[in-house]
């Protein structure tokens, strides 16, 4: 298994997941985004370039509302979800 930092695009990080196809390739969380909504559009794209998940603390730990933006994230992962609708898991 292999982690990445988020290279800043879909299209980037694809090249990563492309680069390394017989290794599944983990996102790791980098520095805390500053809404819940930007870090979960970021997990969004890592899943869309092909990434196999990711690997996250301070954007849960260091959230308002950790437990729900746990289940965001699970959310955008596991179940495709888009970051908005995701959101709706976060309290405000």
């Amino acid at each position: 298994m292999n982690m990445a930092y988020y290279t800043g695009s879909t299209e980037t990080f694809r090249r990563v997941v492309e680069a390394t196809s017989e290794v599944p390739v983990l996102m790791s969380g980098d520095a805390k985004t500053k809404t819940p909504l930007e870090f979960l559009k970021v997990v969004k794209s890592v899943m869309d370039a092909g990434a196999s998940g990711v690997v996250v603390g301070r954007n849960i730990f260091q959230s308002k509302d950790p437990h729900g933006m746990a289940k965001a994230i699970m959310a955008v992962v596991h179940e495709g979800l888009e970051p908005e609708e995701a959101l709706k898991l976060v309290e405000a």
